[in-house]
């Protein structure tokens, strides 16, 4: 069996995981009745925050990514104005 070559400015790219993300990195799923894109995003949390997450999670009954993305939807209805500004920056800049 021939061996693959190894990458080595970037040791990710030998890992088994990075296929499995590229491959499933637009994975469609259904939510709240439409169609949506799932994006992969690795968070690397401090110890205390990760605790923080699994604990709340199970208390709550639910995964520690619907707990994450939970706290995130909150965050956006407080902060609309905030949100679209940034948006709207960032697409301006996106443009030069």
């Amino acid at each position: 069996m021939a061996r693959k070559s190894f990458d080595v400015e970037n040791p990710i790219n030998n890992s088994p995981a990075k296929s499995f993300l590229t491959q499933n990195q637009n994975e469609r799923y259904k939510g709240d009745g439409e169609e949506k894109t799932r994006g992969n995003v690795s968070l690397r949390l401090e110890p205390e925050n990760m605790s923080y997450v699994t604990i709340i999670s199970k208390l709550k009954g639910i995964s520690r990514n619907k707990f994450i993305n939970d706290l995130i939807a909150d965050h956006e209805q407080k902060h609309p104005k905030e949100y679209a500004e940034a948006k709207e920056l960032i697409e301006r800049l996106g443009e030069r």
